[in-house]
This record gives structure tokens, C-alpha cells and sequence, in this order.
């Protein structure tokens, strides 16, 4: 069996609502993410040092016909584009986003 060590990498597994976003119940429209104020750092610092930064977000909101799979990565890119926007040293950037769907 093929060793895959030299291609593995160390992440940081966060929730998105309440970790990094303000927990503001569902966020059914693009414009009720809000970055909590130290989230741009933490994730530069884990880019720096070379730790994946990867959001987590289960959106039983998507399941129960509150707002639709689309609004979503809406709101997922423009948690992106905050990241992007604020001047940090260097970028802070979120290596994946993974969902869960259900109706929890």
C-alpha cells in the first residue's frame, strides 16, 4: 500500500455560523453574514502557518425549504469576499467549505 504522508496537510475544521459568522439563525439571504471581529486573523494565521482553514456548516434551513441550496453559496462567497476585502498582511482564505443538509 502507496504511503500518501508526504501529500497530507494539518486543518482546522470551523463552523460557519457562531465561529465564524455571527449566529444570526438563518442566514437566508446573502447580506446576514457578518464575520465575527478576530475571523480574518485566525484563518490568515492558520494560512501562514500552513494549516488548511476549512468551514463546516450543517443547513437544516436548506432542507426545510427556508432558502434554497443557491442562496447558500451566496452567502458562503460573500463571507469569502469579506475575508478578501479586509487589508490583512497576507490573504486569509478558506481552503474548502463542507456542508451537511438535513433536516436536524
Amino acid at each position: 500500500m502507496a504511503s500518501h504522508a508526504g501529500h497530507l496537510r494539518p486543518a482546522v475544521f470551523m463552523d460557519r455560523d457562531g465561529c465564524l459568522t455571527e449566529e444570526v439563525g438563518y442566514v437566508n439571504h446573502p447580506s446576514r453574514i457578518r464575520l465575527l471581529p478576530r475571523t480574518a486573523v485566525a484563518v490568515r494565521r492558520l494560512n501562514e502557518a500552513g494549516i488548511a482553514a476549512v468551514m463546516v456548516t450543517n443547513q437544516a434551513g436548506v432542507a426545510r425549504g427556508y432558502f434554497s441550496e443557491e442562496t447558500l453559496h451566496a452567502a458562503n462567497r460573500r463571507m469569502n469576499g469579506a475575508l478578501e476585502l479586509l487589508k490583512t498582511p497576507s490573504k486569509a482564505k478558506i481552503a474548502a467549505a463542507i456542508r451537511q443538509v438535513c433536516n436536524a
